[in-house]
């Protein structure tokens, strides 16, 4: 399970169980947006305070760079060979390994992850950024991506 932390340094989120087996989770981040979840189980209120905060945060955060910090903090630094984000090319952005690459393509609102076969990248999965990509894409593509 990704850390809260981890994928949204902003926030905070608090977490106490109001009844026998019922918790209460409550995210905010610095500016006052809040998320309020009651819940019996849980790792799915845990999970649902925390994409409902992503969702918040990719709409407070429309120039694709929420999503390139966001990978760069989920991705082993180790790993990454070569990255990089540019505000001119419409907020494209990629992150490469070796092997593998994210690309986001600004003008297309398309996030997609490459391999490289034979000295030439060939995409094996997307996504498009522009339908609202949620954290379970993000997570999807950062498994893919290992």
């Amino acid at each position: 399970m990704i850390d809260f932390k981890q994928i949204l340094p902003n926030w905070r989120v608090e977490i106490k169980e109001i009844s026998n087996n019922v918790y209460q989770f409550i995210a905010k981040n610095g500016t006052g947006k809040r998320v309020e979840i009651t819940e019996p189980d849980y790792h799915y209120g845990y999970r649902k305070c925390m994409a409902d905060s992503f969702d918040i945060e990719l709409q407070l955060n429309r120039d694709n760079k929420f999503l390139y910090d966001t990978f760069l903090r989920l991705i082993d630094n180790n790993k990454i060979k070569e990255h990089r984000y540019d505000h001119y090319a419409f907020g494209s952005w990629f992150i490469q390994t070796d092997r593998k690459r994210i690309v986001l393509e600004g003008r297309d609102f398309e996030l997609r992850i490459d391999k490289n076969i034979k000295n030439e990248w060939v995409t094996t999965s997307s996504v498009s950024v522009k339908n609202n990509i949620r954290l379970t894409n993000v997570e999807l593509i950062v498994n893919e991506f290992k």
